[in-house]
């Protein structure tokens, strides 16, 4: 049977439509977002990890969850960290009884400073146990660290520093004055963290042999304690006003625990005190301002400059007695702020030496 020519007319005219419904159709199949894995991969959380292993003589674990590998990752190292860290810090509690009359440091340990301590270390001495991904952002990681090993790390750790320590010491012993108390004062202040590192081994291996690194605690110690016994401040001025702020630095450095001599010869560091001084009037006030350059030197002939420092004073009154008075205080309330080494430049003095 011919089809009609109108049949043939209407499908022609009816194919685009058919092909453009059917594109669309494509299209929109293509478009669709896909769901996410989380809704096919959803599950309860792994059972070593809602109950995990128990710590051994020779194993310590930690588990954690994330929403990705590494944040689980680090989740567990935290926790394994936070376990040792509590024990680290009931130990570090117990040595510091033991040899708080021989130990006296700058910097206190805290809790926080302990576990970070122990994270640093047992970042670099863990064994990925299990990772397990139970939804498209819900991953879970659990991670051992074996004793022996963490130990014997941290063991090479107190020995470095010691070794270190041990090179310089005779060096240390031909310093004078301040130059040798400020070296030892160095080392003092490395005792702390070297202290946490001893509770963290001690930790780990109760019976290792500790007696060489407690004998580097009160070596350092005593002898830093010793410096500063025989550092004696012999302090001069060139001018006045000068003369009129020194009672404020010898109260302050005797304060440190420092002794100040009256005679230049016995002195193992003299202090050179400077003014440029200028003094205004105005709506009845007087206005006194002074640039004091402080200087710290040998006592020889030489001279040779340890630290250098500069301090802007001002001090207003009523009448010139008033101002001068009011500028010292000024520069009694600065020297009772600031660290020793800011006094004297010291730290000054090291960033451009060491540039």
């Amino acid at each position: 049977m011919t089809p009609s020519p109108l049949t043939h007319r209407h499908c022609h005219r009816f194919l685009p439509i058919g092909i453009m419904l059917l594109a669309g159709l494509l299209m929109s199949a293509c478009t669709q977002t896909p769901a996410k894995p989380s809704q096919t991969l959803l599950k309860s959380p792994p059972a070593w990890y809602l109950s995990p292993p128990k710590d051994t003589q020779l194993d310590l674990y930690g588990v954690g969850a994330g929403k990705d590998r590494n944040t689980a990752l680090q989740a567990a190292l935290n926790d394994l960290a936070s376990k040792l860290g509590v024990q680290v810090s009931s130990q570090y509690q117990l040595q510091h009884k033991s040899y708080n009359s021989a130990f006296q440091f700058d910097e206190e340990t805290t809790d926080q400073k302990i576990r970070t301590e122990v994270a640093t270390t047992t970042l670099n001495q863990y064994q990925l146990v299990k990772t397990e991904q139970i939804a498209y952002d819900r991953y879970f990681a659990m991670v051992k660290t074996d004793k022996p090993s963490l130990a014997l790390a941290t063991r090479r750790k107190l020995e470095q520093q010691l070794s270190e320590y041990l090179d310089q010491q005779p060096h240390y012993q031909k310093l004078q004055g301040l130059q040798k108390y400020l070296a030892f004062w160095q080392e003092q202040q490395k005792l702390p963290r070297f202290r946490r590192q001893l509770a963290l081994l001690t930790t780990l291996n109760a019976r290792t042999d500790t007696r060489a690194f407690e004998h580097y605690l009160r070596t350092v110690t005593q002898h830093t304690q010793q410096a500063r016994q025989q550092t004696l401040f012999y302090l001069t001025a060139t001018d006045e006003q000068a003369q009129a702020l020194i009672p404020s630095l010898e109260s302050q450095l005797t304060a440190a625990g420092f002794k100040v001599s009256v005679q230049k010869s016995d002195a193992s560091d003299q202090v050179t005190l400077a003014t440029e001084s200028k003094k205004t009037e105005a709506y009845g006030f007087t206005v006194l301002r002074s640039q004091l350059t402080l200087t710290l030197t040998t006592p020889d002939n030489k001279k040779n400059i340890i630290g250098r420092n500069q301090f802007s004073l001002k001090g207003q009154g009523l009448n010139p007695e008033q101002a001068k008075i009011n500028l010292i205080q000024s520069f009694k309330k600065k020297v009772s702020t600031s660290s020793f080494e800011d006094i004297f430049g010291l730290s000054k003095t090291r960033q451009s030496t060491a540039q």
